[in-house]
């Protein structure tokens, strides 16, 4: 392993690590068609919005969003939690005097709570439908379950033995030894 800082480029100028890992607004910026998107549904009718007017929305928005994040993340922090939840959000709203934002925020998350919760009723629902409507289907899903310990031994636990019932012979089975082994010859020379 090549000590620490050895290029094997030396003409190339060095980038420090810090340098490297700095991330810039043009890196992490919100996709234009989504701004315009968002923006031309707030505009009246007709209204149009300029290039450079769309590429300033885009870089405010993230500015904001990062700003917000970053005080999200201290609250999450302060309560020694590693994901942001909408609580933090909300708290970092406050911090940053943007509680005028906080009822229009915490509208549109019971919304999207309320289109999850009623998504997830009616995959619960269809799933219970197509229970119903083939409960022959379910069936041979069990009966694959159960063919997976059959071993062909025919008592169906999986674990390649018989078992003997009392029922079916009465005396004790007993386990002849394979001809040519050590068991048959021993068992031989005894007889």
């Amino acid at each position: 392993m090549p000590p620490k800082g050895w290029r094997k480029d030396t003409e190339a100028p060095f980038v420090s690590t810090k340098e490297r890992d700095m991330i810039s607004i043009d890196d992490i910026l919100f996709p234009k068609a989504t701004v315009n998107k968002l923006a031309k549904a707030i505009l009246p009718d007709g209204g149009l919005i300029s290039k450079d007017s769309t590429t300033a929305v885009q870089r405010s928005a993230t500015v904001f969003v990062s700003y917000l994040l970053a005080h999200a993340r201290q609250n999450a922090k302060k309560f020694e939690r590693r994901t942001i939840g909408p609580q933090d959000i909300i708290s970092a709203l406050e911090t940053t005097e943007f509680s005028s934002f906080i009822p229009a925020v915490r509208e549109e998350l019971d919304q999207y709570q309320a289109h999850k919760d009623a998504l997830k009723q009616k995959r619960k629902e269809e799933k219970e439908k197509a229970a119903k409507a083939n409960p022959e289907e379910s069936k041979d899903e069990k009966e694959k379950d159960n063919d997976t310990l059959d071993d062909g031994d025919g008592d169906g636990d999986g674990d390649g033995f018989a078992t003997a019932n009392e029922d079916d012979s009465e005396e004790p089975q007993t386990k002849k030894p394979k001809s040519g082994s050590r068991e048959a010859t021993v068992s031989e020379g005894e007889s």
